[in-house]
Order: structure tokens, then C-alpha cells, then sequence
């Protein structure tokens, strides 16, 4: 084997002074540079001095990334410890999709980057939404164009510079509702994405930034009847375009991005935002968490979180009025901001699927054991983690009640009238809910 040595994890690498290092035949100590857990980047004839620093620095934010996450108070809770390995794995895969590979000159919209909780699952994602990033140069001008079906609502948010670049550089340009460009149901569309302004349906971009960001939201309100747009973009300019190959200076810079995004999330999204709710409100209390636009929020949502912590025995009854939101849903994460599979399980309600009492408030329950009532959020098995409610275009964000009890008084604390799900029912509600849940991304 040539080059430099390469760490061994497991049993073999817990030895008290050494680290060990396969340099061919037996397993032997050698004294290399130990690193937190993670491979040193040794020097080869092969290997060009940007690219090992590139890697180093690559290698050693995220052995800080996972020093800093279980540094936190709340890490003392075993689902959060187990959380973290996921979401550490998870953004590594998410890095190299919204930094390395994408291809500005010949854009696609990415259906499957998140917010699909088979696969990734990170950052709260709307569990009613299909969200689709296309990245563009921005010097470039391009034609998007398809049909718009049955979907409740659609909407642009551009970004000139996004998560990827130095947080100060995020910039976010301006939001675009398609019911502004009169694109009602069953309608086709085009619209032009170019630094330029153009007449009709159009996005500014950003001449200086090569990586612009197309984000768009499509919101799926009634999962049994509500169909997905078709969707498309290519660049309609004369610029040559590049070939998907970078130079040292290009993989350097994206690989750099990439690592900025990991911290983004792990320390700007998720741990900035459990810390201020703690430190506001504590655990199994409401807070709005409005963040700025540059985090890849939307301005016209109020976003209103929870902490919740329970035991096996314990339920929390949710209660709040509806501040008559454009649209509304609630949702039961983990406590890294990571959805929890809301295709298979009733995680998350809307306000198509939500039972709405007689007095007009809406009252959830979170508990380990399904409650037998309509609007039971399954926690996954999760005693700590997250709950939010999403007021997208209401007047004010309404904060709900949080009231902590041993599970077997439910009933007492909730209308007489509450209808009772039996398992049978609940059965079939998750099957036609998954079969549902997986039309919208086209399994």
C-alpha cells in the first residue's frame, strides 16, 4: 500500500498511547497526528497540497461538529445521543448534495434532497410540502417551465448566495407566489430566472454569485386528491457550457461549502434553536422561533416550537385556536430537528386531516402508546424532542397550551365528545396515509 497510513477504528484503535495505522502486513502502532475520531489526511505524490488542506479542514469540522453536539446539556438524554449520530451521517450525505454536486450550467429541480423522511429527514421539513432546489449561475438566464396540477399552493424563494457560502454572504433575494402570476390549477406556465428583468412571470438572480438558489415549496394540503406539478429548467443563453470537472481551486471552494452547510445546520438550525427555546420557555412550552430568511425559513410563516420530554407512562394534551392561517400543521420530531417518518406514521396533522373540537380549538396528544383519539402525534418512540406548529399567512402566531399527565386520565382532560379510534381503525387510517404519503414522491 502506498501513500500515507490510514487510521483503523473499532477495538484495535482504543489503544491508551497509539494510534494504529495499516501501513501493510500486521497491524502495527505508528505515531501519527490523532485526530478526533476521524482519519488524519497524510501527504502522497498523488495528493496536491490544496487538496490535503482542503480535506483536513474538511475532516476537522466535522470531528468539531461532533464535539460540539455532544458538549450540550440536553445530550444526557439517550434518544438525543442516538439522534446525533444520525444527523451527523445524515448532513455529510447533504453537504456534497447542496455543495458538490450540483451542475449550474445544466440545472435540474431535486425532489429528494429533503423533506422525503426515508432518507432525509434533517431541519424540520414541512411533512405537507414537496420542496425542490435548482441551482443556477446567475450570471446565466434560464427558461423554467411544466404545469401546474392540483397542489394547494406553490411558491419561489431565491437565494444569490446560499447556506454554502460564508454566513454573512447568505443573501435571499425575494419570494414568488405563483397565484401573483395568475398560475391557478391545471395551468401551464414559464417563467424566466436572469439577473436581467424580464417581462412577465420572472426571478431575479444574482449576476455575481454562480451559485444561485431556486427553492420551491409545494404545498400538498389534502394528501388523497392533491396531484404534484411537472416541473422544468435549462439555461436559454449562449455561455459555453462547463464540463462537470473541477480543478483543485473548484473542489477546494465546494468542499469548503460543504463543510459551512454541516455547521449550518448542526450549529446555526438545530442547536442555536433548542438552546433559545430552553432557555425561554424550558421543556413542554411553546416559544416562536422566527428565523431569518437566510436560514431557509419562509417570511409569511410563524413558527411556534416545543420542546417535549415525557415518560413511557405519560401523555402531553396540546391545545390551541386556529388564527386562520392560509395553511396550518403541527409535527412530532426528533430532538435534532429531524423529521420523523410522517409517511408511516400519523407524526404530523394538518388542517385537512385535523379534528377540530366542538368549541373550535384543536387539541393534540403526544404519548409513547397510541391514545385511541383522532389527533394523536406518534412520537416514534421519542420521549424528547420537538413538536411545532407551522401559521403560514395568519394575522398572529397563536401559542398553544402544554398540559403534562399520566397517560391512563387522558379522557378527563379532553371533550366528552372526542371520538374514539379503535386499532383496527388506526390500521387502516396508516395504510391509506402511506400509500398517500408515497404518491408524493413517486414511489
Amino acid at each position: 500500500m502506498r501513500g500515507g497510513p490510514i487510521l483503523v477504528t473499532g477495538a484495535a484503535a482504543r489503544q491508551p498511547d497509539s494510534a494504529v495505522a495499516y501501513q501493510g502486513g500486521d497491524l502495527q502502532p505508528a505515531p501519527i497526528e490523532r485526530h478526533w475520531c476521524w482519519m488524519p489526511v497524510e501527504l502522497s505524490p498523488n495528493l496536491s497540497p490544496k487538496m490535503a488542506q482542503a480535506w483536513r479542514r474538511y475532516f476537522d469540522e466535522i470531528a468539531a461538529l461532533q464535539r460540539l453536539m455532544f458538549e450540550q446539556a440536553w445530550m444526557d438524554h439517550p434518544h438525543a445521543q442516538a439522534s446525533a449520530h444520525v444527523l451527523l451521517s445524515q448532513v455529510m450525505a447533504v453537504g456534497y448534495n447542496l455543495s458538490v454536486a450540483p451542475r449550474q450550467d445544466f440545472p435540474v429541480f431535486y425532489d429528494h434532497l429533503y423533506c422525503e423522511p426515508m432518507v432525509y429527514n434533517w431541519g424540520l421539513k414541512t411533512p405537507d410540502f414537496v420542496t425542490r432546489y435548482a441551482f443556477v449561475d446567475g450570471a446565466r438566464s434560464y427558461r423554467i417551465w411544466g404545469r401546474r396540477k392540483s397542489s394547494a399552493w406553490l411558491e419561489f424563494t431565491a437565494y444569490g448566495r446560499y447556506m454554502t457560502e460564508p454566513y454573512e454572504d447568505v443573501t435571499h433575494l425575494g419570494v414568488y407566489d405563483f397565484d401573483d402570476w395568475g398560475v391557478g390549477a391545471d395551468s401551464t406556465f414559464e417563467i424566466i430566472a436572469s439577473a436581467q428583468p424580464h417581462d412577465g412571470p420572472w426571478i431575479r438572480l444574482d449576476a455575481s454569485s454562480p451559485n444561485n438558489v431556486l427553492h420551491l415549496r409545494e404545498l400538498i394540503y389534502d394528501w388523497a386528491r392533491e396531484e404534484t406539478l411537472e416541473i422544468h429548467i435549462e439555461a436559454i443563453d449562449d455561455a459555453p457550457a462547463r464540463i462537470f470537472r473541477f480543478d483543485d481551486d473548484q473542489m477546494a471552494r465546494r468542499l469548503d461549502g460543504a463543510a459551512r452547510l454541516m455547521r449550518v445546520i448542526i450549529e446555526r438550525f438545530s442547536i442555536d434553536v433548542t438552546n433559545r427555546i430552553l432557555d425561554a420557555v424550558g421543556k413542554n412550552a411553546f416559544h416562536v422561533v422566527n428565523l431569518a430568511p437566510r436560514h431557509g425559513t419562509n417570511p409569511i410563516a410563524d413558527y411556534v416550537q416545543a420542546l417535549f420530554d415525557i415518560q413511557p407512562d405519560e401523555a402531553l394534551v396540546i391545545e390551541t385556536d386556529i388564527p386562520d392561517p392560509k395553511y396550518w400543521g403541527v409535527m412530532a420530531a426528533d430532538s435534532w430537528m429531524m423529521a420523523t417518518d410522517f409517511i408511516s406514521h400519523q407524526s404530523s396533522i394538518n388542517g385537512k386531516q385535523a379534528q377540530i373540537d366542538e368549541d373550535g380549538k384543536f387539541r393534540a396528544v403526544i404519548s409513547l402508546e397510541d391514545p385511541g383519539v383522532p389527533n394523536w402525534l406518534d412520537p416514534i418512540g421519542n420521549l424528547f424532542g420537538y413538536v411545532i406548529f407551522r401559521w403560514y399567512g395568519a394575522k398572529s402566531a397563536v401559542l398553544p397550551t402544554v398540559k403534562k399527565i399520566p397517560a391512563r386520565e387522558l379522557r378527563r382532560h379532553l371533550p366528552a365528545s372526542t371520538p374514539v379510534v379503535t386499532p383496527q381503525e388506526r390500521a387502516e387510517q396508516l395504510r391509506e396515509r402511506r400509500r398517500q404519503g408515497l404518491k408524493r414522491f413517486h414511489y
